[in-house]
């Protein structure tokens, strides 16, 4: 199955989410323009908190 994701932002959202890049352009798995499902590796995952007003990027496959 292939399939394509996307989202939209506010521009506030996208300020944030810039900075956000910044902070996590230490992680190897996010250096990747395309991911393969097949390949099984490891993916970037936002995990919310319980407040539901943050999140923890989390390594899964």
């Amino acid at each position: 199955m292939c399939y394509y994701n996307g989202q939209k932002v506010n521009h506030d959202e996208y300020i944030r989410l810039k900075n956000l890049e910044k902070l996590v352009s230490m992680y190897d798995f996010l250096s990747r323009d395309l991911q393969v499902g097949f390949d099984y590796s490891q993916n970037a995952v936002l995990k919310p908190n319980p407040e539901k007003n943050d999140f923890d990027i989390l390594q899964m496959e």
